[in-house]
């Protein structure tokens, strides 16, 4: 991949625990992010498309990533490869993280525990 088609930001799709719990961990690593909602037109829950500039490379976003996702018990990160195949970040470094993260069409992040709010 040369330098000018290289991907300048991930793509993140979240819900709303998700958008919540992870937001403050991209800020304390210095990632800047923006949101946009993401409708659907079928039977699927609506959420977030989370845009993360990657100013510091993959590398950080990965690092960002797993911190969020060890921290709690019930949080996943689901990255689709560009074969069709799904992962789970789940029990890889963050340099193999940040590979995956940097091929990937698609990333989704999952907190399936409840909002603070409702505790």
């Amino acid at each position: 991949m040369n330098q000018s088609s290289k991907k300048t930001k991930a793509k993140l799709i979240c819900f709303r625990v998700s958008y919540e719990t992870l937001t403050p961990v991209l800020e304390q690593h210095e990632l800047h992010y923006s949101r946009r909602f993401r409708l659907s037109e079928g039977p699927m829950a609506a959420g977030f498309l989370v845009e993360v500039s990657l100013v510091g490379g993959w590398g950080v976003l990965a690092v960002a990533l797993l911190a969020w996702m060890n921290a709690k018990l019930g949080r996943s990160i689901k990255v689709t490869k560009p074969d069709g195949s799904i992962v789970e970040l789940k029990g890889y470094s963050a340099e193999d993280a940040a590979k995956l993260l940097e091929s990937s069409e698609q990333t989704i992040v999952i907190d399936t525990n409840k909002p603070d709010s409702e505790t």
